[in-house]
């Protein structure tokens, strides 16, 4: 039996449009809705990110948020708010690197 890979169509969205790539959007079976028809290269590269997607990876970062948001709560929201989006950077890269 074929199992058909499941992708989060959201955040595959925005990989395939940060690597560049002209799309109208996607789905959650990795299907690419092209703007105009792909290049070679274009394909390459829309392959690529498809490979590199992990739909945990946002879940982490939704994680992330949630303990960086509890932290601030503790501590009254202290600090600057480009502090708070300093720590919430080393959250995310922490879990990352699990």
């Amino acid at each position: 039996m074929n199992s058909v890979p499941t992708f989060d169509s959201t955040q595959l969205d925005a990989e395939l449009r940060a690597a560049g790539l002209s799309i109208v959007g996607c789905s959650s079976d990795g299907r690419i809705d092209w703007a105009s028809p792909p290049t070679p290269t274009q394909l390459t590269t829309a392959q690529a990110v498809l490979v590199a997607h992990d739909p945990a990876s946002r879940q982490a970062t939704k994680s992330a948020v949630r303990f960086a948001e509890q932290q601030d709560a503790v501590l009254l929201g202290t600090g600057t708010s480009e502090m708070r989006l300093q720590r919430l950077e080393r959250l995310a890269a922490a879990l990352y690197r699990r």
